[in-house]
């Protein structure tokens, strides 16, 4: 009896336990899969706003390389950043007007060079004329000035020391004197000796031929990358008399500059009327110009003068229809002339500049 009652205890324990472990088992998988459902669903509301934004890429901007005229600022191709400029003298009798190229050149210089009669030496960098004349003879300040910007010096002939000072300072020379054929013509609508002509593409065919390099690095004055005000004295019109009418020159030779507030330009004026140019009926704009006070005398009986350009001395920047004054110093014969204002070199504003080398002795008026 008590042998029964021991194995119906022990099934009894058996039972008892057997059941509780099978509850605990079918019970931890449950658990286990409710708790991964839970995660799923967690990361799945943090995942999918970011897979459904919109990226947004930056726009990559390209930006044009410019490249600009080192003797006027203004824009320029690649191309032609490096060209050689061309230096070519160009006749002011009165018959002589108007002239082709003016208003394609980068800078001009007007100087005396026989008694009170101007001569221009235009410096073209940035445009090549098909057409550019009359061409006249050299003079040794001309020489000097084409040098600043190692030019090609294009003239026909020239005064003893022009020539001399040619070939004592080496100057890439174009003279019509000695040149091939076609550098140089004659055209007819105007009489010798202002009726000489020449073109770009012929100065450069004559470079080439002298094995000149047509390449060269240019230096001038730095430009301001806005257009700005010096802050000077009113300069809305400048004047310079050279020479009043006389005998068989009954027109004189009056240069003015008059200011148009409009353009931000000075137009220019020779014996009060507007200035063209022959090759486009253009009148003659200019943006900066500047007045070089020089010493000078008349050294031979052909009234062919000595101008001191190499040195040091005094004169006035006009731009955007005000002036201020200016020193400038050049100091060698090849080096280039610097305009200073308050002990600081000055800028220009983009665009054309003038230069009008004027002896001490005449009057600048200015209103």
């Amino acid at each position: 009896m008590k042998k029964l009652m021991l194995l119906i205890s022990i099934f009894l324990f058996i039972l008892i336990v057997g059941c509780s472990s099978s509850s605990v088992v079918s019970d931890e998988p449950e658990k286990i899969e409710e708790s991964v459902e839970v995660n799923i669903i967690e990361v799945k509301e943090k995942v999918e706003p970011e897979i459904n934004e919109v990226i947004e890429v930056p726009e990559i901007e390209i930006v044009e390389e410019k490249f600009y005229s080192k003797l006027s600022g203004e824009e320029i191709d690649e191309e032609n950043i490096n060209n050689r400029a061309f230096a070519v003298m160009l006749d002011n009798f009165y018959t002589a007007r108007p002239q082709a190229g003016l208003s394609q050149a980068d800078i001009v210089f007007e100087i005396l060079a026989e008694g009170p009669i101007t001569r221009y030496m235009a410096i073209f960098q940035s445009e090549y004329p098909n057409s550019i004349g009359p061409v006249r003879s050299a003079r040794p300040y001309f020489v000097k000035k084409s040098l600043e910007f190692n030019a090609f010096y294009t003239h026909v002939g020239g005064s003893p020391q022009g020539l001399t000072d040619i070939k004592r300072l080496n100057s890439y020379d174009i003279d019509a004197m000695s040149c091939a054929a076609n550098i140089f013509w004659r055209v007819d609508h105007k009489k010798i000796p202002h009726n000489m002509y020449t073109s770009s593409d012929a100065i450069l065919k004559e470079a080439n031929r002298k094995k000149y390099n047509t390449d060269g690095e240019i230096e001038f004055l730095d430009f301001y990358k806005e257009d700005t005000k010096v802050n000077g004295e009113n300069g809305s019109i400048i004047k310079i008399r050279y020479k009043d009418p006389v005998g068989k020159d009954l027109v004189g030779y009056t240069s003015e500059y008059r200011y148009d507030i409009e353009s931000g330009l000075y137009y220019r004026y020779t014996n009060s009327k507007r200035y063209i140019d022959e090759n486009n009926d253009e009148e003659i704009t200019v943006k900066n110009i500047l007045v070089q006070f020089a010493k000078t005398r008349v050294i031979d009986d052909k009234l062919r003068r000595d101008i001191d350009i190499v040195g040091t001395g005094s004169g006035l920047y006009f731009t955007n229809g005000e002036y201020i004054e200016v020193t400038w110093e050049k100091k060698t014969e090849s080096s280039r002339t610097i305009f200073y204002s308050n002990g600081e070199e000055i800028k220009l504003n983009v665009g054309k500049t003038w230069i009008q080398v004027v002896p001490y002795s005449l009057e600048v008026k200015i209103d």
